[in-house]
């Protein structure tokens, strides 16, 4: 006993070395200090504070208020930081009372619990926890956290991929998760890296280079690439792409979003301007693209499109493999959708000239009919002069 006011030491070799109605209750327990706090498990300690309990072997309170350290090698501080004791803990005291027990032996053992200023008990849920409750924030390296969680500075990330150097990092040498990458291969900060285990990243969310051969990527414009880097459009597949049932995608078409609508004129001879091919891609294009087969393909020539339907092509963001990125050898695409719709007008004016050619032929009908009679009716007349 070092002094103070009602401190028991109770247990073998304990200690309490002052403050008031401290009990170091436990073997080789020590309660340092502060008031109504309790030592009730072996080897245990309360470094001060009021109301607080180490419960269980090992077990640490390093002060604070109603704090508990109830299972065996948990630590707990802070206020109403609680790690659930177990049956074979000590006495509760004023930290551990009404705390309910985690069903086994040793309680919650190994965990950690830190609370904030709030006056509402953290509870763990489970051994091996480390559990922080921060109304304000977590942050690592640095003083002022932005989120629930801010990490900053530059830790390893996955040395099976490359050697880059991120702000963060989850996972281990075959999969997990960087993000804020500041020296990756290729990569700026802010970028976030997803890789599965043993391949590639399946996600790469990126302000800088191009990842031709990553499933996902997300650009600092906001645009997503599945197997390439988006240049221009907000989804940019490297690939085919396919649904579960077959139908075009959906686009807002209500007559009450539009204006100044105007029907199709002349559609079938603006049809016959359109020159369908079938074509292969260059070898440069395809060394670019590795995913295209050596295969014939089907569209149209964007040059030449554009003399018909020119609001429907424009530059992809693209290149010419091998030559300057400049405006001229940007490559072109096209939105074949105007001819479908173009298409759809041509049947109907076609319908429309094939049903005036109907009435016409059935009128020309009729007068055959008539000059039929007109025919029969002289050859009768002729033949009564005879």
């Amino acid at each position: 006993m070092g002094g103070g006011t009602d401190n028991v030491a109770s247990g073998n070799r304990s200690t309490v070395a002052g403050g008031i109605i401290n009990t170091a209750s436990g073997f080789e327990s020590t309660t340092s200090g502060g008031a109504v706090n309790m030592a009730s498990g072996g080897w245990g300690a309360v470094g001060g504070g009021a109301f607080n309990t180490a419960m269980h072997g090992y077990s640490t309170v390093s002060g604070g208020r109603a704090n508990c350290a109830g299972g065996e090698y948990t630590w707990a501080g802070g206020r109403r930081a609680k790690a659930r004791p177990g049956t074979d803990s000590g006495q509760p005291g004023t930290g551990c009372t009404g705390v309910t027990g985690s069903g086994d032996a040793d309680g919650d053992n190994g965990t950690f619990v830190w609370a904030d200023s709030q006056d509402v008990d953290f509870v763990s849920s489970g051994p091996d926890q480390f559990l922080v409750r921060a109304a304000g924030g977590v942050a690592i390296n640095t003083n002022g956290p932005r989120a629930a969680l801010t990490v900053e500075g530059e830790g390893k990330w996955n040395p099976a991929i490359g050697n880059g150097y991120g702000d963060f990092h989850v996972g281990s040498a075959d999969y997990g998760l960087a993000i804020g990458v500041a020296n990756g291969p290729g990569l700026g900060a802010g970028a976030v890296r997803l890789w599965p285990k043993g391949g590639n990243e399946a996600i790469v969310f990126t302000t800088a280079a191009s990842y031709p051969d990553r499933t996902l990527t997300l650009s600092d414009a906001g645009l997503v690439g599945v197997r390439r880097n988006p240049a221009t459009n907000a989804l940019e597949v490297a690939g085919n792409a396919s649904k579960t049932t077959a139908g075009s995608w959906l686009a807002n078409s209500d007559a009450r979003i539009k204006t100044e609508v105007q029907g199709i004129d002349g559609a079938v001879d603006r049809l016959m301007r359109v020159r369908p091919v079938t074509f292969r891609y260059t070898a440069g294009y395809r060394d670019a693209h590795p995913e295209l087969d050596e295969a014939r393909y089907y569209n149209v020539i964007a040059q030449e499109f554009a003399r018909v339907f020119p609001e429907a092509v424009k530059g992809s963001g693209e290149f010419l493999p091998g030559r300057p990125q400049t405006p001229d050898n940007e490559i072109l695409q096209v939105d074949t959708h105007p001819a479908l719709i173009t298409s759809i007008a041509a049947v109907q004016e076609l319908t429309v000239r094939l049903e005036h050619a109907e009435a016409r032929n059935a009128s020309l009908q009729y007068q055959v009919a008539d000059l039929r009679d007109e025919l029969t009716a002289l050859r009768e007349l002729i033949a009564l002069r005879r």
